[in-house]
């Protein structure tokens, strides 16, 4: 029985350490440094069965139009390189692989078959809302510098009308993800129409308060003297962005914490360990 209980327990804690290592999901920042980078071991092995198990399940992958247009745009958003097929037929693959870890503890305790199917479920479900907190994170760093992005319009308006020209000097001073998309922003500029630039833009973020600003931004282009609409939107973003803080300090206790969540794991195997236990005695009784 403690032989059981210490594999039980060592199993929890090795599938902690996976999903630790491969599960996840790095920020766009991260995709990009390691792209540049070998990676080798057993992170370049999982890498490598993942992409098998996913090319085999991709063309068999079907998304509604809408929900491919949703993926594109937060793909885009994110730098990574997934078509949708590609990225939903990874989450199948992990979840797979997921299964198949599952499997493992009920080679000692049948009962825990039970568990295989649970955490692929458990990574499928985690996995699926990746993408989408991953772009709603970068979409609300986006969202808390538009105030700051007010305010230098404001000051610039006074010597420029020039929508490249306020946007370039706004870019040395504001975060990673504002300034990775006005990186591309400038560059679509350099080589287009700074409007057309402006609504791609609009349409990666796909916020209305960043559709706010490119507004005000596209009529500043056209010379119109928006400095009091600029101010109020200054004022306006401000309030949301204090809102906001609220929000994130009250939803701070209800997140799940890895402990939390491996706590639950080792309950679960206590559980079905005690059932299996019983089960047994029972059968035993009966014959």
């Amino acid at each position: 029985m403690i032989q059981q209980l210490l594999f039980s327990l060592l199993f929890v804690f090795g599938i902690y350490l996976l999903y630790k290592e491969f599960f996840i999901k790095p920020t766009s920042a991260t995709v990009k440094a390691v792209t540049k980078v070998k990676v080798f071991g057993v992170t370049k092995r999982y890498e490598k069965l993942m992409q098998f198990i996913s090319s085999k399940i991709e063309n068999h992958v079907r998304i509604p139009e809408y929900k491919r247009n949703e993926y594109v745009r937060m793909l885009e958003v994110l730098g990574l390189t997934y078509t949708p097929e590609q990225y939903t037929a990874r989450i199948y693959a992990q979840s797979i692989f997921a299964f198949l870890i599952g499997l493992i503890p009920a080679i000692r305790v049948p009962l825990l078959v039970l568990l295989a199917p649970i955490l692929a479920l458990f990574i499928y479900q985690l996995q699926l809302k990746s993408l989408k907190k991953q772009y709603t994170k970068r979409k609300t760093d986006i969202e808390m510098e538009l105030p700051k992005l007010c305010s230098v319009i404001n000051s610039r308006l006074k010597s420029t009308s020039n929508a490249q020209t306020i946007l370039s000097s706004f870019l040395p001073i504001t975060n990673d993800s504002m300034s990775s998309e006005l990186t591309v922003t400038l560059a679509d500029m350099k080589t287009g129409s700074p409007e057309t630039a402006l609504r791609r833009f609009e349409g990666r973020i796909s916020s209305p308060k960043v559709s706010d600003v490119v507004r005000g931004l596209i009529a500043v282009q056209n010379g119109d003297d928006l400095s009091v609409y600029f101010q109020s939107k200054q004022h306006q973003f401000n309030n949301d962005r204090v809102t906001v803080k609220k929000k994130n300090i009250q939803a701070r206790p209800l997140q799940l914490s890895m402990p939390v969540i491996c706590s639950f794991l080792i309950n679960l195997i206590f559980i079905l360990y005690a059932l299996s236990l019983g089960i047994k005695l029972l059968l035993n009784g009966a014959f």
